[in-house]
């Protein structure tokens, strides 16, 4: 009996002390989680030391793990340590509080979702509807850290996706949450992208308070990189205001205190100064020495400006040349390939008719969903249209990946073919020349030797006569050679082009060009032969003009048709040809050998029935250049 006692006592015991211990371990995760999410914004990389020293994290559940999840997943991405999109981790905490009344963390949940999607994945559409659930949480949100950084994100894809109203509403509400939340850092880069804005819809006023709030920031501000920032964009609006002196004193600073070594995007803006100020000498050096930067979308900008400057010429077009006199084909390519690469990489990712629709069909569908909440047929057809949309999603992703394989194979087998043909035309050349070169010799000895016998004499021409049919007879084989690899070539080319053909619905969603066709190549030679003020027919190019314009100068002109559709072709000419950067004499050259005042009259009536707000040749030029950022 006393032995049953006094087991009973040690049980209880020891139950005792598991509970205890429980409850410290409980505790003490619960102290780390308060502690991580108080340094999460200030020291993410403290946050993140302190959430992977939790040693029970795996044990976790309900609440612990789903605040876990949220903070560890926020703490990497602030860290830079790549989040697989395709992870359930922050999964985890959306499902726990999608359903729970916590708007901070149900907000917050979806905000870091958004964020994995949009930067690691790229995955633009889901990231915006995880935004746009965010947004519907913040009404009732008290951390203004999140408030603020949810309308930031949202401003971020509608300004990359073109759709700067909205844009800057957003901006505005992000910059307002920072005011509320004492933010001064995340209302700084909020201010700075406000001020692209600002610029793109000619808001003086707007701009120089920007100015204002931003050069009141940056004395208190420790964060030298979003110094540089603000002194980099003040200096590029001073640019854009022809405040020369004002601007090159902001890039100096922007480049004194930059800690980017060396700092290739504001020496870029510095080199744009000069060539506005007509410094075209300094401005060369300064963008030969940036594009050493390894940012691609700044190394496009800079082939654009040089193109603007008339430097294209040295950078491509020696190389142009010497590739197609040489009839390397291979070459041609390649740096056709440069160009439109480059200068379409930028854009490629910003998907702006995905985002409009996804924006708009969220909306319509959240309308849809508060008016009908309790039909249940409306319900159902919800749950059917995501159904029916995912698969479609799924096939579509299934039939692009297909095509794109046709397409590298295809690209493949006409890039060997090209070499096979530069081989042999080399090749060829070679022993042409070389027989040439004997008979030229023979010709010579004849002409030279004036006691040459006549035996000897007739024997060399015997000679020279066998070195001329041989001659004849490699140059035929080398022409039916040519010919029938030529004739592949071709074939290769037409399965291309049907391929590229059930592309091109894809194309005009991303454009995106799997492969340089020989259109391309042609709109850059006439380009090329504008540049070089060589002979040139408007009529018989512009559809050349207009490819090669969209192809490196962001779709200028499919947007300037769009836009303003009541320009007659005199007008677009002269559009076309100043967006290519030809001088008002070039201009007047190719539109029709008309007088230079004509051309100054031209760009004022343009302006004038555009109903642009400034006038004369800095006003067009302010318009081409409107048409080309937006």
């Amino acid at each position: 009996m006393r032995s049953r006692k006094n087991i009973l006592f040690n049980l209880t015991i020891i139950l005792l002390l598991a509970c205890t211990a429980c409850d410290r371990s409980t505790r003490h995760v619960t102290e780390n989680l308060s502690q991580a999410e108080e340094l999460i914004w200030t020291a993410p990389d403290s946050a993140l030391h302190i959430l992977e020293s939790i040693p029970t994290s795996r044990h976790l559940i309900g609440k612990e793990q789903a605040d876990y999840v949220l903070l560890l997943s926020l703490a990497q991405y602030r860290c830079y340590i790549p989040v697989s999109s395709d992870s359930s981790m922050i999964d985890l905490a959306v499902e726990y509080y999608k359903d729970k009344n916590d708007a901070d963390k149900k907000g917050a949940a979806f905000y870091v979702k958004g964020c994995i999607l949009e930067e690691y994945s790229k995955d633009i559409p889901n990231a915006l509807l995880a935004y746009k659930e965010a947004e519907k949480c913040i009404p009732s949100m008290n951390d203004k850290h999140y408030v603020a950084r949810i309308y930031s994100s949202l401003g971020y894809i509608n300004q990359c996706s073109f759709n700067f109203e909205l844009a800057k509403e957003y901006y505005q509400k992000a910059v307002q949450a920072n005011i509320d939340g004492k933010d001064t850092a995340a209302q700084t880069s909020n201010l700075l992208n406000l001020l692209q804005l600002y610029h793109i819809f000619h808001d003086t006023d707007s701009v120089n308070q920007c100015i204002t709030k931003l050069l009141q920031f940056s004395s208190s501000l420790k964060d030298s990189i979003l110094q540089s920032k603000i002194y980099h964009n003040i200096a590029v609006s001073k640019m854009y205001q022809e405040k020369y002196e004002e601007a090159e004193s902001f890039f100096s600073c922007a480049l004194h205190i930059s800690p980017a070594s060396p700092p290739y995007k504001t020496m870029s803006g510095l080199a744009q100064l000069y060539i506005k100020r007509g410094q075209k000498e300094r401005a060369d050096s300064l963008f030969q020495n940036a594009l050493l930067s390894k940012d691609l979308s700044l190394r496009a900008y800079i082939y654009n400006q040089l193109s603007f400057a008339h430097n294209i010429i040295i950078v491509y077009n020696q190389l142009y040349d010497e590739a197609w006199k040489a009839e390397n084909y291979k070459k041609i390519a390649q740096y056709a390939r440069l160009y439109i690469d480059t200068s379409d990489s930028i854009y490629n990712s910003h998907l702006h008719q995905e985002v409009l629709k996804v924006q708009r069909k969220y909306d319509h569908m959240q309308l849809l969903y508060q008016k009908s909440r309790q039909t249940n047929i409306i319900y159902s057809s919800i749950i059917i249209i995501f159904i029916v949309s995912g698969i479609l999603w799924f096939l579509f992703i299934q039939y692009k990946k297909k095509r794109k394989e046709e397409n590298e194979k295809l690209r493949a087998e006409i890039a060997e073919l090209v070499e096979v043909l530069d081989k042999m035309s080399t090749s060829c050349n070679k022993t042409q020349k070389e027989l040439q070169d004997q008979i030229n010799a023979l010709k010579s000895k004849q002409e030279k030797d004036v006691l040459m016998s006549p035996e000897e004499y007739a024997a060399i021409q015997n000679t020279i006569d066998k070195l001329t049919k041989e001659k004849e007879q490699n140059e035929k084989e080398q022409h039916q050679e040519y010919e029938k690899l030529q004739a592949q070539f071709e074939a290769l080319n037409q399965k291309l082009k049907e391929v590229e053909k059930q592309n091109n619905r894809f194309r005009l969603i991303y454009g995106n060009y799997d492969c340089v066709e020989q259109k391309d190549i042609k709109a850059l030679q006439v380009a090329l032969n504008l540049s070089q003020n060589k002979p040139c027919n408007i009529s018989d190019d512009r559809e050349d003009i207009k490819h090669w314009l969209n192809l490196s100068r962001n779709g200028f002109a499919d947007k300037l048709h769009k836009t303003y559709p009541m320009l007659d072709k005199t007008f677009l000419d002269i559009c076309y040809l100043a967006a290519l950067g030809l001088s008002i004499d070039e201009i007047a050259q190719y539109a029709g050998n008309i007088k230079r005042r004509s051309v100054e009259r031209y760009m004022s009536l343009i302006c004038q029935e555009v109903q642009y707000p400034m006038s004369g040749k800095k006003g067009f030029e302010s318009f081409i250049n409107h048409i080309l950022t937006i």
